[in-house]
């Protein structure tokens, strides 16, 4: 049971990890649709973003100032949710239904970050156990 904490902490920052580096690198091809929404500078928001994304899921992954890092990416996952993915301004319902279901799921990854800052890191992070294992060879020296 204490890998749980450990294995959603890895399985959810690749999440962030994978949607930062693609803001970052493929910032032409997200921000063309940002612009027509009248997002203003929508390269640099998404550059900001992407770089928000990849720190939070650093600190979440290793398990550092979990709690910090998870309500940074629940307001900028609410503020991208709202800024790009505004399903009730479109008129087809394509379109409309595509952005509810992005909308919904960042609201999903919004409440677990909530989960995590109430929740914390769990038994093995880096926060939890600094060091631990420096710890043990300075104390004990090499001994197996």
């Amino acid at each position: 049971m204490k890998y749980v904490c450990l294995i959603s902490r890895v399985l959810f920052s690749l999440y962030f990890y994978f949607t930062g580096i693609m803001y970052i690198l493929e910032t032409n091809y997200f921000a063309k649709p940002a612009a027509a929404l009248g997002l203003i500078f929508a390269n640099y928001f998404l550059i900001i973003i992407g770089i928000i994304f990849i720190l939070g899921a650093t600190g979440i992954l290793i398990g550092y100032k979990v709690e910090t890092s998870s309500i940074v990416l629940f307001i900028s996952l609410l503020i991208v949710s709202a800024i790009l993915h505004p399903f009730w301004k479109y008129d087809e319902i394509q379109l409309a239904i595509l952005h509810l279901g992005i909308f919904l799921r960042n609201i999903g990854l919004a409440a677990a970050c909530l989960l995590f800052f109430y929740f914390g890191s769990g038994d093995i992070s880096v926060q939890k156990q600094p060091f631990s294992y420096f710890k043990d060879i300075f104390e004990n020296g090499n001994k197996k």
